[in-house]
């Protein structure tokens, strides 16, 4: 007898030992705060506390540059310099990077809606374009254009009522955050199919932009990170930017000194031009491809 009640208690007991540990799983403050939205409320609120924002000057910020990617083969480190900006809507920029310890310009840039200039001094060249033409230059330098940098200084607003863009909304997380996608989708003529033009990410706790993605047709262009926001009665802006151009094979990071971004400021046109300076050698920029707007 007690050798059957061994025999029927030793798989019990295995079965036991093999079974199922528990364990206390700390759940992130990011989870346990995530709050709950429907697209055209994340819609509004993109638009009220960043698509609202019609000029934006920044008269100190940081910035550092980096050519080249994994892809390309090589990494360009350029030092850290400081520099002033300013934008407005709807295609306007003009940014200043100079040198921080002369504080001579290392580069100046301008751009409206038909063409930017790039005048960079120590090189003696002036270079010109068409906003909308796509290049990679073996100078990475060469490469920036301003309106990237508008894109990711300015957030576009999401228009609800324009003809062939449909929004789509996703749920996401890492191991802290969860996150609402909104996805900004462009459809031409009749046709059913659709092109993914950009991606805007929204921590859940309270909605501040984490994540700005840039895309033609589904292929990624640009992708921008934001930390630590600005905000004022007028609208939020990120203290800290971080943009790689992944076909340019470029990343550029701003950021912000608090007290020194100003929001809706007047600014005249004429402040988004660079005249050609004496004697700098004039490059006109033509490419092959034209960006995707």
């Amino acid at each position: 007898m007690t050798r059957l009640i061994l025999a029927l208690l030793l798989p019990a007991f295995s079965l036991t030992a093999c079974g199922p540990k528990n364990r206390v799983a700390i759940t992130p403050v990011g989870y346990a705060a995530a709050r709950t939205a429907t697209l055209n409320e994340l819609i509004e609120h993109v638009n009220r506390h960043y698509g609202g924002i019609e000029a934006l000057s920044v008269s100190r910020f940081q910035v550092k540059f980096t050519g080249g990617s994994i892809e390309a083969g090589y990494l360009k480190e350029y030092p850290s310099a400081k520099g002033h900006l300013v934008t407005k809507r709807p295609n306007w920029i003009y940014v200043n990077i100079l040198n921080p310890v002369t504080s001579s310009s290392v580069v100046t840039m301008a751009s409206n809606s038909r063409e930017f200039q790039i005048w960079v001094p120590h090189e003696n060249k002036y270079l010109t374009g068409k906003t909308d033409i796509r290049t990679s230059s073996k100078e990475p330098l060469h490469s920036v254009r301003p309106e990237h940098l508008l894109q990711a200084i300015l957030v576009e607003p999401l228009h609800l009522s324009r003809s062939g863009t449909v929004h789509l909304l996703e749920e996401a997380q890492d191991r802290q955050r969860k996150f609402y996608v909104i996805h900004e989708v462009s459809i031409e003529g009749s046709t059913p199919q659709g092109c993914l033009r950009r991606k805007l990410w929204l921590e859940r706790q309270n909605f501040v932009l984490m994540r700005q993605q840039y895309y033609d047709c589904g292929k990624l262009l640009s992708d921008i990170h934001y930390t630590g926001e600005v905000v004022s009665e007028q609208g939020s802006v990120t203290s800290s930017i971080s943009m790689e151009r992944i076909p340019e094979h470029y990343r550029i990071q701003f950021w912000f000194q608090r007290g020194k971004v100003h929001l809706n400021r007047m600014v005249e046109d004429s402040s988004f031009f660079i005249p050609k300076p004496p004697r700098a050698e004039v490059v006109i920029v033509e490419g092959a491809g034209v960006e995707d707007n």
